[in-house]
């Protein structure tokens, strides 16, 4: 029906007719969007390089593991009545031509074939008669108790 004034047309709903879409008002922004931060990236470590120790620095390594394993054989040698151990330098110099020579050849005998004796008497020292070996061990007391729980 017509609105006979000249104001408004209206129909009936078709109920089969789909709607019209209405658009939708996209929001305004009341301010301009920030910008977002860059995100920081994670420092990667620079990897080290482990010094290799000087001549001395391993000597001095050295000289204070010998000590020590004279120290505690000591409390053991103690224990069943025997004279102390004494430290002597060039005794150790043998000994560190020894540990160098075991790296080569692992046996009470030089790389060479000759006695483990020379060592010493190149040393200066003479003959020991022995020599007590601790390989793979890295702390004195390691090695001490290794020789103390073997047989002989």
């Amino acid at each position: 029906g017509y609105n006979t004034k000249g104001w408004s047309v209206t129909t009936p709903e078709d109920p089969d007719a789909t709607p019209t879409p209405q658009p939708t008002k996209k929001p305004q922004p009341t301010e301009a969007p920030k910008p977002s931060p860059k995100p920081t990236s994670t420092p990667k470590p620079t990897p080290t390089a482990t010094p290799t120790p000087s001549p001395e620095e391993i000597a001095a390594n050295a000289e204070k593991m010998a000590k020590e394993v004279i120290r505690l054989t000591n409390i053991e040698r103690r224990k069943y009545g025997l004279t102390e151990l004494k430290y002597h330098a060039k005794l150790q110099q043998a000994a560190m031509t020894r540990a160098k020579e075991l790296e080569i050849k692992f046996a009470h005998e030089r790389p060479d074939g000759s006695d483990i004796g020379t060592a010493a008497f190149e040393a200066g020292v003479g003959n020991p008669g022995g020599e007590n070996i601790g390989a793979g061990f890295t702390k004195p007391e390691a090695v001490v108790k290794a020789w103390m729980d073997s047989d002989g």
